[in-house]
């Protein structure tokens, strides 16, 4: 008697959590075992997870716009001090045309210092996600098909390209930093300083 109260709670307690997660708009998606007509997410590209090098990334997105010309764009906004691309990956439908004028625009940004990896790999998981599913996963449609997305896994690919653990001390890395050897944060910061410095000092002179 005990023992079927204990489970009649914890069938309430999941019917509960159920209810709660579709009454704010989450869809409990079914299992592979699941009858005919249900949502199967392709996350085939977990099947071997690891770190791509900065060449592999570039061949990997390379390969994502091939595949869907009309829905991935690539682009690159610069280079770093070692000459190594920074990329962008545009995710949105009609990608060769114009984007629409009040289509939202959505940025995520990662491996800002060498270190920061796991990042750098969860946005190119991200981008390969929406893609797989874009089509077979009516939310992942309504999301890609109304928001221009732009993903950059790696701000800092010279830092990641040095970046390895150091000695026996788990999570302690070396080279953090770009190329020089200087964090990007203090760059934004001296940047910041300077530009609004300098736009307080000539409202000063102004006033």
């Amino acid at each position: 008697m005990v023992r079927n109260g204990k489970l009649s709670t914890v069938l309430v307690v999941i019917a509960v959590s159920c209810f709660v997660l579709v009454a704010n708009g989450f869809t409990l998606k079914t299992s592979e075992s699941s009858p005919a007509g249900a949502i199967i997410e392709d996350e085939s590209f977990l099947q071997s997870p690891r770190y791509e090098t900065n060449d592999e990334l570039q061949d990997l997105l390379a390969r994502l716009q091939k595949d869907n010309p009309t829905l991935v764009k690539v682009h690159s906004i610069g280079s770093s001090l070692e000459n190594r691309p920074l990329l962008v990956v545009e995710i949105r439908p009609n990608i060769d045309r114009p984007r629409p004028l009040l289509m939202p625009m959505f940025k995520y940004v990662a491996n800002m210092h060498g270190d920061e990896t796991i990042g750098r790999e969860l946005l190119i998981y991200l981008a390969q996600y929406l893609v797989n599913n874009y089509a077979q996963d009516p939310e992942i449609g309504a999301l890609v098909n109304s928001t221009a997305i732009f993903l950059m896994p790696s701000m800092n690919p010279d830092g990641f390209h040095r970046s390895k653990v150091r000695g026996d001390k788990r999570g302690c890395y070396i080279f953090r930093f770009m190329a020089l050897g200087t964090s990007i944060l203090h760059v934004f910061r001296r940047q910041l300083s300077v530009h609004y410095g300098s736009e307080h000092k000539s409202s000063r002179q102004s006033s």
